[in-house]
């Protein structure tokens, strides 16, 4: 009984990861525009901006949708067919997203996981068992588009740091604690992904394939 109430759980996590660590902007550019858009773009990053700004609206729809659907799946199934208020639901919601930053298959690189973890914020709105991360998110989103404009990555900062401030209050108050961990796991990864850190790490893989490409 013990192995068949954990199986599930590690089927999810263990393919989540997997899955989230498939850079599909990067493969369809790849095999249908014969464009790398980690060696043309400037930050090199597998993810839907590029896909858009290098191989057209097709290869970012398709990549975007992709990368929306590798976070929604296993945290739809999870929040479907499993016990939510288990604390594995933490390790459900953390993988996908794990994957996208640190991808098994990309070198333990990534992307910054915006649209991924938006699949799995769309998860828990469909499912209305917190719908309230995707709509303070998306409204935030909103408003640092058209009304207070921010650059991408303080955008990121101040975007995430409020949802991470709205699940520990939204963990407290609708006692949701496990999904509330889950939210703050993955905006933490997201905020480490577009924070200098990483930015100055792309840098010296450019830097290192130049110097190796000159030799």
């Amino acid at each position: 009984m013990i192995t068949e109430s954990i199986l599930p759980w590690l089927g999810l996590i263990i393919g989540g990861y997997f899955l989230g660590s498939i850079m599909f902007c990067r493969l369809i550019c790849l095999v249908f525009f014969h464009t790398d858009i980690c060696k043309v773009s400037k930050d090199k990053n597998p993810g839907a901006a590029n896909a858009f700004w290098y191989c057209g609206k097709v290869a970012g729809i398709s990549g975007l949708f992709l990368d929306l659907l590798k976070g929604f799946l296993p945290v739809f199934i999870a929040l479907k067919y499993l016990d939510y208020n288990s604390f594995a639901i933490v390790l459900v919601i953390l993988a996908p997203v794990l994957g996208h930053a640190f991808s098994i298959f990309h070198g333990f690189t990534g992307g910054k996981c915006i649209a991924t973890i938006y699949g799995e914020l769309t998860a828990l709105f469909v499912t209305m068992i917190s719908p309230i991360p995707l709509v303070i998110l998306g409204i935030l989103n909103i408003v640092f588009e058209t009304i207070v404009k921010i650059p991408g990555n303080k955008r990121a900062y101040i975007m995430f740091s409020i949802l991470i401030f709205s699940a520990i209050l939204i963990g407290v108050y609708f006692e949701q604690l496990p999904i509330a961990g889950g939210v703050i796991l993955i905006s933490l990864v997201s905020i480490l992904k577009h924070s200098p850190l990483f930015a100055v790490e792309g840098k010296k893989r450019s830097h290192r394939k130049k110097a190796s490409l000159a030799k």
